[in-house]
């Protein structure tokens, strides 16, 4: 299934690298929203990492997830992606992101970012499915 490429607006880009770098140590998580029918992704909303180990994985948590969600639906946006952080490590899905993954929903994107140089992160997208993670075009453009 070939989809159009996503679209992240700058300042988009520039709240999701911010957001990655304020979290170092730990993972960055939160979601990516904007316009289906185009493909641009116009906010990133930071959610607080919960997960036991937080610089090796991440756990939204529940309160901020469901404010993330309402707002979105406030502004009349839509869920376009998920994202997260590997503080130390490629942008590339872990195993642990493999079993993480609990949608169906084939046009939600995964979005990782490596800060392995919190100077020059790296952003790698993936769609998931036929279950494995299938890397997805993105550009920068407003």
């Amino acid at each position: 299934m070939q989809r159009q490429p996503l679209h992240l607006t700058t300042s988009a880009y520039d709240r999701l690298i911010a957001a990655c770098r304020e979290a170092l140590p730990r993972e960055a998580c939160g979601i990516m929203t904007g316009e289906p029918d185009t493909g641009k992704i116009v906010d990133v909303t930071a959610i607080a990492n919960v997960h036991p180990s937080p610089a090796t994985a991440f756990a939204f948590a529940p309160d901020d997830w469901v404010k993330a969600y309402y707002r979105m639906q406030k502004s009349r946006q839509s869920l376009l992606g998920f994202f997260h952080s590997h503080p130390t490590s490629p942008p590339h899905p872990s195993t642990a992101d493999e079993l993480g993954i609990h949608s169906d929903d084939l046009f939600l994107s995964y979005w990782i970012i490596s800060l392995q140089q919190p100077l020059q992160p790296e952003l790698q997208v993936f769609y998931y499915m036929n279950g494995c993670f299938q890397p997805a075009r993105w550009a920068i453009a407003d």
